[in-house]
């Protein structure tokens, strides 16, 4: 059982991790500002508003001005850097496996589309024939 946890940790860290890029990218040193601003929220995609969420049901919203979390800032030093983002997901994980219910939360809000995908484009009707859409071979 630990070991399973320490797995899903461990993979949902990683995620986390590149989700956190992304809004550490789009939004700076303000990812964790209660209000980042309405500029940077016009700005960033999907992608880095649900990494910004991770990072503040994480680390919690901090008030302007404040420094970022370490492994934060060595990722807004340098966003698009493996070392820095590496870094963040052995913390995230080491942090995750600690406090399983942070762990349950965060899983919980991390998108799970690849199976649902992978379902929906294997269907087959009784022919074999692969399908596209949930019912009668319509997209």
């Amino acid at each position: 059982m630990a070991g399973d946890l320490a797995a899903a940790a461990a993979a949902d860290a990683a995620r986390i991790a590149e989700y956190a890029a992304v809004a550490v990218s789009d939004y700076g040193t303000a990812v964790l500002a209660a209000d980042p601003g309405a500029d940077l929220e016009a700005r960033a995609d999907s992608t880095a508003r649900l990494g910004r969420e991770l990072l503040l049901a994480i680390f919690g919203a901090s008030p302007p001005g404040d420094p970022l979390p370490e492994p934060l800032a060595r990722l807004a030093a340098d966003p698009g850097g493996g070392p820095a983002r590496a870094a963040l997901a052995g913390h995230l994980q080491r942090l995750l496996a600690a406090r399983p219910e942070l762990a349950g939360q965060v899983g919980g809000m991390l998108p799970h589309c690849g199976l649902t995908l992978t379902m929906s484009l294997e269907r087959r009707s009784e022919d074999g024939q692969a399908r596209l859409g949930p019912g009668s071979g319509q997209p």
